[in-house]
């Protein structure tokens, strides 16, 4: 297949207790490396289910949190429905142990979408590359909310903005996103994908390279800099 040739690196997990095991641990080296070099590092992370796990591990680990600085990946403009919101998920299962000395901030900082967006480049004005990266994948190609079915895809996809105003067109409640251009800045990325389903989605859309989705570009860009960690499949 295509991705024989890739340069990011792939890890297959024996199941998914196994893969935010592992997932935990290289954010876990990766924020240890940076903290080793840098005074403060800037860990940016997706929301949604599956990277609980992830956080409950990693929020045990014993390092100088006080100097890491957590951003969101992408966040829900939801501020009626705090249930749907990124950041609620983040700081339930991150937010406690040894990690509740981090810096958490929060991209819900206005009345607007416009405004969130806005406040949000502004947060992150003084960061020209994000450290560490944590992204997961959805069963129909979008990571972050880099959603190919948006309106606003084609603009996300190149905009010299840290973050977008993304409207999709069939998951709820418009979104906030990591533009394409900044994650492809990151240092250091992870990209989760627990479960058969999205094995088979990232073989399609990744491997196979059919449909249109960020994440072929993305880690075609990123190469060595980028670990994807999954279970459901052989490595390819």
């Amino acid at each position: 297949m295509k991705a024989s040739n890739r340069l990011w690196e792939l890890w297959q997990c024996r199941d998914e207790a196994d893969a935010a095991r592992r997932c935990a641990d290289a954010l876990v080296l990766l924020l240890r490396e940076r903290l080793d070099t840098q005074t403060r590092v800037s860990l940016f992370l997706s929301g949604g289910k599956s990277p609980a796990a992830v956080f409950d591990l990693l929020a045990h680990a014993v390092l100088d949190w006080s100097r890491v600085d957590v951003f969101l990946v992408d966040e829900r403009f939801a501020l009626e429905q705090p249930a749907d919101q990124n950041i609620g998920m983040v700081r339930q299962h991150l937010r406690h142990h040894e990690a509740t000395h981090a810096h958490f901030h929060d991209v819900l900082t206005a009345p607007t979408l416009e405004g969130c967006v806005e406040q949000a480049n502004a947060l992150t004005a003084h960061i020209h590359q994000p450290d560490i990266v944590l992204l997961g994948m959805g069963l129909d190609g979008h990571t972050a909310s880099l959603f190919p079915d948006s309106s606003d895809f084609a603009t996300a996809m190149k905009s010299t903005q840290h973050y977008v105003a993304v409207h999709p067109a069939a998951a709820p409640h418009p979104r906030i996103s990591m533009s394409f251009p900044w994650l492809s800045q990151a240092r250091a990325l992870l990209l989760f994908i627990p479960g058969a389903d999205k094995w088979r989605a990232f073989q399609h859309f990744v491997v196979e390279e059919q449909g249109t989705s960020p994440l072929h570009p993305l880690l075609k860009t990123l190469g060595a800099s980028a670990t994807v960690i999954a279970t459901g499949g052989e490595s390819p």
